[in-house]
């Protein structure tokens, strides 16, 4: 199965509530103010910020829930998160000298991980052979997730676009890790 009608897009789009949405909602200072390396403050930020967009346009139509479990499943299974997805309070901003990037990423994948389950109440299964996948880019399918009736001919690209992103931050260059 080497193409799915997915986009790692998807995700992107509905983390951007931890981004730029967060200071024109007026939730930033808020959001700022939370530690999501602890459990209770990660579910709580996903419930209120993460969890509404989700249900307001990906939740309302099959191909849109369908399309967001697979775009966290890919990037779950793939990197552990968001490949250049946004900064994470407590996690890799005001979160001390004294962790490594091991132990970043590590709370980064536990972070969606929460996301995951928050938004599908299920347990999550690894794929085991993303190297192979190709994401759905062409613009309508990107730009009406839960209109399946104006997508068009579909247009594929390979995962390694979001592998390069991983590479543009320069402490991210040798990602992932040879030993993990």
């Amino acid at each position: 199965m080497p193409t799915h009608d997915f986009t790692v897009s998807d995700l992107a789009d509905l983390m951007e509530n931890f981004g730029l949405h967060a200071e024109h909602e007026g939730y930033l200072d808020q959001l700022e103010l939370l530690d999501l390396s602890t459990e209770k403050d990660a579910r709580y930020a996903i419930r209120e910020w993460l969890v509404p967009p989700y249900q307001e346009y990906w939740a309302r139509t099959d191909s849109g829930q369908s399309r967001m479990r697979k775009s966290v499943r890919v990037a779950l299974s793939r990197w552990g998160f968001l490949p250049h997805g946004p900064s994470l309070p407590g996690i890799d901003s005001n979160s001390g000298a004294s962790r490594d990037l091991q132990q970043v990423y590590a709370l980064w994948r536990r972070f969606y991980c929460l996301l995951w389950d928050e938004l599908f109440h299920e347990p999550f299964e690894h794929l085991a052979d993303t190297e192979l996948l190709q994401e759905r880019n062409d613009i309508a399918f990107l730009r009406a997730p839960c209109q399946p009736e104006r997508w068009g001919p579909p247009q594929y690209r390979p995962l390694t676009y979001w592998d390069d992103l991983l590479r543009t931050d320069a402490w991210r260059e040798n990602w992932p890790p040879k030993d993990g």
